[in-house]
């Protein structure tokens, strides 16, 4: 049988098609990515290795170890890279290893077909795309949390290893992300005895002792040694932690999180639900109960989480998408043709328009669309690159040649699926990726921003800064401000504003306008004023 999945060669394949385009060939963005790349910078340029900076601040709700990793790809391939495409590579090698923690994980609970299912799901769930290639503190969190269901899976054969990557999966999630990455797993650690007999073994109980000191030593070390350098700091980081919980959830938070789970959670909910469908007549498995339960409690989670944003909820991703792959084997041959076919017929349509874009704008036919894509990003002056070209052709030939030449597996309908949102997302970062940079990229703002400083300017007062904004000032132009948003006093020459179109600066007399910038076609737009003597 020469399914896609089966064939080691073809699997790694659609993994690499997956993983590395995005990483590389674009300024950071208005995203997550700007605030990881600018946490870099600070590393990289001024030394704050303990405590993640960004543009001259602690950044508490972060911990380093994502950024360790992308500081040390950005120095490693710092001769043919820029800083920013070699930090995001730390990205690809965590989301690389988060991948085979799943596929072990499910392998272990559910045998070699549901770990490759389990990964498939994964890899086609709308919510992990754009974030898998961003300088993320959720990505290296992703690899610790993925290696401790991984540890815990395991716990049943062979309990002293399984205590060992417990340990090490839940230190690196804590380092990535802090309290919040831990809660979940570390719950159903210790609930395992309780939700089924095969975790209630002495031994065990006794390996979770080592598992959970491994956290609090490296932890706690780290915190230490963070205290060392800048006193208060272990206590603010633990403040900054409490603060992302709150009170029981309003109607609101659970409306917001109901659409958005329905869309970044697509296909692992639907399956997810069919293997708990399809198994209601037998007795559950052990692994199934462990899933449940995690699923569970990482969604209680989210509810208390007292600022609710989409990625936070791709720790759910993980125990769902395991729980996916084991019904992946079982699914109905409808449903499963169902979705290979939409997989294939959304990815192949919308893979035409970016190709039909594309030569509209390397050749102005047709006319309106070109016209169209010219008036999204004016002043964009496309270019054609033969490298970008093979690139997408080699894209595009190789989907077209597992939707024609793939024969029924059971995974057929996950690997269609997976297959289009990769073709779609190789397309974009690829044919059009210039074009989307050109306007996501503030590079040009930065640059000038940075010119109409006044030379002996000693220092800057900035109000209404985002922070990717302040990552990318601070990454592209050496601009750190000092924010009043902090409580800080009004004293220096220059004041730096950033506020929507239309909005007034309500900064008072005595200031006198020195420039004034934004991206094309952005509502946001900046200011820059002088204090008059």
């Amino acid at each position: 049988m020469t399914t896609l999945p089966r064939v080691p060669v073809l699997f790694a394949a659609l993994l690499l098609a997956y993983l590395l385009p995005g990483l590389v060939g674009h300024d950071p963005w208005k995203t997550e990515d700007a605030t990881g790349i600018g946490i870099v910078h600070q590393m990289l340029e001024h030394g704050r290795w303990i405590v993640p900076y960004l543009a001259g601040e602690a950044y508490l709700e972060d911990g380093p170890f994502h950024y360790w990793i992308a500081a040390l790809t950005a120095k490693l391939f710092g001769l043919i890279l820029a800083p920013h495409d070699g930090a995001r590579l730390a990205s690809g090698v965590m989301m690389a290893a988060m991948l085979a923690f799943v596929h072990l994980a499910g392998r272990e609970l559910y045998g070699r077909t549901g770990g490759i299912a389990a990964v498939l799901v994964l890899l086609g769930c709308l919510g992990l795309l754009a974030h898998a290639h961003e300088t993320l503190g959720e990505i290296s969190m992703l690899a610790g949390q993925a290696l401790a269901w991984y540890g815990i899976a395991l716990a049943p054969r062979k309990p002293h290893r399984a205590g060992w990557l417990l340990g090490a999966g839940l230190a690196v999630a804590a380092l990535s992300k802090g309290v919040p990455a831990v809660v979940a797993p570390i719950a159903v650690a210790l609930a395992a005895p309780l939700v089924s007999s095969a975790w209630r073994r002495r031994e065990y109980l006794l390996n979770l002792i080592p598992a959970l000191l491994m956290v609090l030593v490296l932890c706690g070390g780290w915190l230490v040694l963070a205290e060392s350098r800048s006193a208060g700091l272990a206590l603010a980081w633990w403040h900054a932690n409490a603060a992302q919980f709150a009170a029981p959830p309003p109607a609101a938070v659970l409306g917001y999180w109901g659409q958005t789970l329905a869309w970044a959670m697509w296909p692992a909910w639907p399956l997810a639900l069919w293997t708990l469908w399809e198994g209601r007549r037998r007795t559950v498995e052990p692994g199934t109960r462990m899933l449940i339960a995690a699923v569970a409690v990482t969604f209680a989670l989210l509810l208390f989480l007292s600022d609710p944003r989409e990625v936070y909820a791709l720790p759910l991703l993980l125990p769902l998408a395991l729980l996916a792959g084991a019904g992946v084997p079982s699914l109905r041959r409808g449903a499963a043709n169902a979705l290979a076919w939409f997989g294939a017929m959304s990815a192949g349509l919308l893979g035409a328009v970016m190709w039909l874009g594309w030569f509209a704008m390397m050749t102005g036919f047709p006319p309106t669309i070109a016209r169209n894509f010219a008036k999204l990003e004016p002043g964009h002056v496309p270019q054609l690159s033969w490298t970008v070209l093979a690139v997408a052709l080699a894209f595009t030939l190789g989907w077209l040649w597992l939707i024609l030449r793939g024969e029924r597996s059971v995974f057929r309908g996950v690997t269609f699926w997976t297959a289009g949102i990769t073709l779609l997302w190789g397309l974009a970062m690829s044919l059009i990726l210039s074009w989307i940079d050109y306007g996501k990229s503030y590079r040009t703002v930065a640059q000038a921003l940075k010119k109409n400083i006044p030379a002996d300017t000693r220092c800057i007062e900035s109000r209404g800064l985002g922070e990717s904004q302040r990552a990318v000032f601070d990454y592209h132009a050496e601009v750190v401000t000092q924010r009043l948003e902090r409580g800080v006093e009004a004293r220096c020459p220059v004041l730096l504003l950033q506020a929507r179109e239309g909005e007034s600066d309500n900064i008072g007399p005595g200031w006198k306008l020195l420039w004034e910038g934004r991206r094309p076609r952005d509502r946001e737009r900046f200011r820059l004023y002088q204090r008059q003597p």
